[in-house]
């Protein structure tokens, strides 16, 4: 009985053994491990790789022309558009004329009176110059008249003087720029009384852009490396790139 027993723990033993190997052998084999990235490689050179920097800047031209009212008055017109290139001598402003033109013609019309009065007083003395030898004048006669001609000549100079600084005030009334540059923004508008000692005597301000200069903020390290470099006699220039808004 015991021996049967164990014939048939021994079947079953080996069924199963059996059974186990026909599983293994039925079984796919694994798929391959997955094949790796493709990747592309370079060859390793020493170099030397250039180091920058970047910094916000402000541009602010060489000369910075204030434009002023040189006399008073009430600005009519403007004959440029803000943030335009302008040329030296290029009208900007013009301020009404109309004073100016008046004053202008009354200054003339007063040197044409003081010339008409030397006049009359040089005939005067030539004629008392020729009466005094026949003692038909004195010579107080030909003192006074010497006086009058040196004052008359002394009006008309200063009348011609006014004429001069009349037309000098009529030519301020346009205005031009004194440089090439950028013209800015206008700090007045038509119609306002501008001239010297008003609120409105500034009218704006041409820069010039060539050359122009360009303010950045340095960090102390900043300053000190790029100091040592400038210390540096063997060390070359350090070049600068500008970049303005517009990625020009």
């Amino acid at each position: 009985m015991k021996h049967y027993l164990y014939l048939l723990k021994y079947r079953f033993y080996l069924i199963v053994i059996c059974s186990l190997v026909l599983i293994n052998c039925s079984e796919p084999p694994q798929q391959a491990a997955a094949s790796l990235p493709a990747v592309k490689v370079a060859e390793v050179i020493q170099q030397d790789v250039p180091i920058f920097e970047e910094w916000v800047g402000t541009l602010d031209g060489m000369v910075n022309a204030t434009i002023n009212a040189q006399v008073t008055g009430y600005l009519i017109k403007q004959h440029y558009k803000e943030g335009d290139l302008v040329k030296k001598d290029q009208l900007l402003y013009e301020i009404d004329p109309r004073t100016f033109q008046a004053a202008l013609a009354q200054a003339k019309a007063n040197l044409a009176q003081q010339q008409a009065v030397l006049k009359t007083n040089q005939l005067a003395l030539d004629r008392i110059k020729r009466l005094l030898p026949e003692k038909a004048v004195s010579v107080l006669d030909r003192d006074n008249a010497v006086g009058a001609v040196a004052t008359a000549n002394a009006q008309v100079l200063a009348a011609q003087a006014a004429v001069d600084t009349a037309e000098l005030n009529l030519g301020f009334t346009k205005i031009y720029s004194p440089i090439n540059g950028i013209a800015g923004v206008s700090k007045t508008q038509l119609g306002d009384l501008v001239g010297p000692g008003s609120a409105n005597n500034e009218l704006t301000t041409v820069s010039q852009v060539d050359p122009i200069r360009a303010y950045i903020g340095l960090s102390e390290q900043q300053y000190l490396r790029f100091s040592e470099k400038r210390q540096d006699v063997n060390h070359e220039p350090i070049p600068l790139e500008l970049k303005l808004a517009d990625n020009s």
